[in-house]
C-alpha cells in the first residue's frame, strides 16, 4: 500500500513522503503506482521549471521511498507556485484513496507549529 505524508508547517506545505508500493498490478502494469508516480515527479519537475529552484528530492532506486522538501530560498511568487502545486498533489493523493482505498492510504498530514528548515 502506497502512503502519502504532507508536512505543513506556519509557512504552508514544507515537504511529502510517499513509501510503499501499490501492488495493483503486474510490475511495470500497476496503474496506481503510476498515477502517483506522475502526481509527484510532475509536481517536483513542475517546481524546477516554473520557479528554476530544485526541490530537494531523496528516492530509493527500486522505488517505495520518496521524499520532496521545499527549496531554500524561494521568492514569495515561487512560493505561491510550490503551495499552489503542492496542493494539487494533496488533492489527487487523496482522491486516489478515494477510490483505490485497497492500494493508497488516505494521506496524512502533519501540522507543525514552527516554521521548516527549509522554508
Amino acid at each position: 500500500m502506497i502512503q502519502a505524508i504532507f508536512t505543513k508547517d506556519v509557512a504552508g506545505w514544507s515537504e511529502m513522503t510517499i513509501t510503499g508500493h501499490a501492488g495493483s498490478g503486474e510490475y511495470g502494469f500497476d496503474i496506481v503506482c503510476a498515477s502517483v508516480s506522475m502526481l509527484v515527479l510532475n509536481f517536483a519537475n513542475s517546481i524546477e521549471v516554473m520557479t528554476q529552484k530544485m526541490p530537494q528530492v531523496e528516492m530509493v532506486d527500486d522505488g517505495g521511498y520518496l521524499v520532496i522538501q521545499k527549496p531554500h530560498n524561494l521568492t514569495k511568487a515561487d512560493d505561491t507556485v510550490w503551495q499552489t502545486l503542492f496542493e494539487s498533489v494533496v488533492i489527487g493523493l487523496e482522491n486516489l484513496s478515494e477510490n483505490e482505498g485497497d492500494y493508497v492510504a488516505t494521506p496524512i498530514i502533519q501540522q507543525c507549529s514552527t516554521k521548516g528548515k527549509n522554508s
